[in-house]
């Protein structure tokens, strides 16, 4: 999914812009900086397995033409986030390096990847939402920065700006388990020995999930999760013979994802 990406700064006069975090300015500069950030807000569904992105759009005006112009140069931008909904997990921003000669178009920004959705899905799962909205929203605040030459005394500009988007759930998320399959000389049971017990993690799906076994007398099956559990547990019986054990897990909204267990005597 592409979003439009949207700086609304202008850095022009003597001073030029101070960043709000303090200590950024620049040289006197004869050149104005426009970046605008369409549209103002969006909904990021986390079960969509796709990085957002962004796309810059930086202008450049003279102010007096009597001047030298200024030759601005994009050197890289960082991304934070703050929560507007109290109690919501934070989310780490990144810093980003670019190279450009302003103005350009076009540019590719990271905003969400699916490190972030997949983090959001698994607070939502192991039930981190408690007393919180389900979808909380935040604001993203970027600021880019660069190099401004004029009249060859280099300086610095900063730019900010922000950005609100609410993350949550909006469709239904594909649940998956890893491993997906496993071989294993099992021990009978009781064994009281862990070295051929199998851990499996399921992600993505709706909370709570149910784990069946089709054959109880080598895996018992281990039934419902429960919300805030997504990692169980099996300790295999052992078989007369090489055997395929199958266990189907299956979450609140009916999808179902299957693991296959080879028991060897």
């Amino acid at each position: 999914m592409a979003v439009l990406l949207a700086f609304a700064v202008v850095s022009c006069g003597n001073g030029g812009i101070t960043d709000p975090g303090g200590g950024w300015g620049s040289e006197a500069t004869n050149t104005s900086v426009g970046l605008h950030l369409e549209p103002e807000s969006v909904e990021l569904d986390i079960c969509n397995d796709v990085s957002v992105g962004l796309i810059a759009n930086i202008t450049t005006q003279q102010i007096n033409p009597s001047l030298p112009p200024n030759t601005l140069y994009l050197e890289g931008y960082n991304v934070s986030f703050d929560t507007e909904s109290p109690g919501a997990p934070d989310i780490e921003g990144g810093n980003y390096k670019l190279s450009h000669t302003l103005p350009a178009s076009g540019l590719n920004l990271l905003f969400v990847d699916l490190g972030i959705k997949s983090a959001f899905l698994n607070d939502l799962n192991s039930g981190q939402y408690q007393g919180i909205p389900q979808f909380p929203t935040y604001s993203a605040r970027y600021t880019a920065y660069g190099t401004d030459e004029f009249n060859a005394t280099p300086g610095v500009w900063g730019a900010r700006s922000y950005f609100s988007f609410k993350i949550g759930r909006y469709s239904t998320c594909t649940p998956s388990i890893s491993p997906s399959s496993a071989t294993v000389t099992a021990l009978g049971n009781p064994d009281a020995n862990p070295s051929d017990d199998i851990t499996f993690t399921l992600k993505g799906g709706t909370a709570p999930f149910s784990v069946i076994s089709n054959s109880t007398s080598l895996i018992s099956s281990p039934g419902a999760l429960g919300i805030g559990n997504m990692v169980f547990t099996v300790d295999p019986d052992k078989p007369a013979a090489p055997t395929e054990v199958i266990l189907i897990a299956t979450d609140a909204a009916n999808q179902s994802v299957v693991a296959t267990v080879t028991l060897n005597p």
